[in-house]
């Protein structure tokens, strides 16, 4: 028997060891494959509050090209310069201020200026500020921060009198112009992704976990994800339900990214304020195929947020989103299962892959041969479907 993922826990025993050699990059640890994460535009001093990030005034320095043009819009917030900007091993740009630091995410392309305490950045809404303990839907995510909508005054009042998340009409951030290419006429693969050619379809999994924001111009510019989602995005858009939800996401101006605080036992949720889909880190590295099915399961939940279905606060409401978004699954499974000409065993998981995808199996593969989803969604939600949720 071929030992698969065990490769995944040497892959990421070698490079903890390399996290540890680079170090922090913006307050978070160097991800799996050595590049520095987006800094996450909040500095903490050894105290846990926020760090002093002023500098003192230098003769001779100057603000150049995006730190000239927001510092001229926000003068008094910025102040005069104390270095001239410099770029840091992340390829993040940064310049130190009088009264803070002004910073150029290389992720995102975005452009930002932070107190230690506030952020005010230009992004796909224009210029706007945030606690630095909160995120924007449309920024990557970062661990121990909290995803708001928009900038209270930015946006038109939406539900419950919260700020609306308005996506992107543009592609400001890198975009794929066609699904990642087919690997034997059948499968997703991104051409940089080593695991395509050495596994069986049911092992192969996405090792480019990079948060970079994605676009998508085969779908259009309002459904961005993460690049770690490429292959999945791909393995759905080969199932004709699968182009319907994403279509009907893109419209919708849906968000897919990871939030590191997240309930251990859940896969992943989708947030009606955010329109964003995110999922439990513990899960991003699973097969391909296995995110694949996480992501229908809250396209649907999306789709019917779209549609303004099944939205309402009531036990019954809540059951019926998860029993349609079973039944949503379990026709991904019989498509894939159709396409492949059956799924892996157990005992191949169990003694190929890693906890993780043991644990996705066993749960994909419930709901896969259920002979009732309503039954199974009513079984597994009853504890959980509660007014208000």
């Amino acid at each position: 028997m071929m030992t698969l993922h065990g490769r995944r826990a040497r892959v990421r025993t070698a490079l903890l060891a390399l996290a540890l050699c680079v170090g922090l990059s913006g307050g978070l640890l160097a991800p799996r494959d050595g590049r520095a994460l987006a800094a996450p535009l909040s500095i903490v001093g050894d105290d846990g509050g926020p760090a002093d990030v002023g500098g003192v005034r230098q003769a001779g320095c100057e603000f150049t090209l995006g730190f000239k043009a927001l510092r001229d819009r926000i003068s008094n917030i910025v102040g005069e310069c104390a270095e001239n900007a410099r770029t840091e091993g992340s390829g993040d740009t940064v310049q130190r201020t009088t009264n803070g630091q002004l910073i150029w995410r290389k992720s995102d392309n975005v452009t930002a200026f932070t107190n230690g305490d506030r952020t005010w950045l230009v992004g796909p809404n224009g210029l706007q500020q945030r606690q630095n303990s909160e995120r924007f839907a449309w920024e990557p995510p970062a661990p121990g921060t909290t995803v708001i909508a928009s900038a209270p005054g930015n946006a038109p009042a939406g539900e419950s009198g919260r700020a609306r998340y308005s996506p992107p009409t543009s592609y400001i951030f890198d975009a794929l112009d066609e699904p990642p290419p087919l690997t034997g006429g059948a499968w997703p693969c991104l051409t940089q992704n080593p695991s395509c050619s050495r596994e069986p379809w049911w092992a192969q999994w996405n090792t480019l976990q990079v948060a970079t924001p994605t676009q998508y111009a085969f779908l259009g510019p309002g459904f961005v994800t993460e690049y770690r989602f490429a292959e999945a995005v791909g393995l759905l858009w080969q199932w004709p339900e699968g182009k319907d939800l994403l279509r009907a996401a893109a419209d919708h101006g849906v968000r897919v990214g990871v939030v590191a605080s997240f309930p251990r036992a859940a896969f992943a949720g989708y947030t009606k304020e955010a329109r964003a889909i995110v999922f439990n880190p513990r899960f991003t590295e699973t097969s391909t195929w296995m995110v694949a099915s996480v992501l229908a399961h809250e396209l649907q939940h999306a789709k019917d947020h779209r549609d303004d279905v099944r939205m309402g606060d009531s036990f019954d409401h809540c059951v019926a989103r998860e029993q349609v978004a079973y039944k949503t699954e379990a026709r991904f499974a019989q498509w894939l299962l159709q396409q492949q000409g059956g799924f892996p065993s157990f005992q191949d998981v169990r003694g190929s892959l890693s906890e993780a995808d043991q644990r996705l199996f066993l749960n994909l593969d419930r709901i896969a041969k259920a002979p009732d989803p309503d039954s199974l969604a009513l079984e597994d939600y009853r504890g959980v479907c509660r007014p208000g949720r």
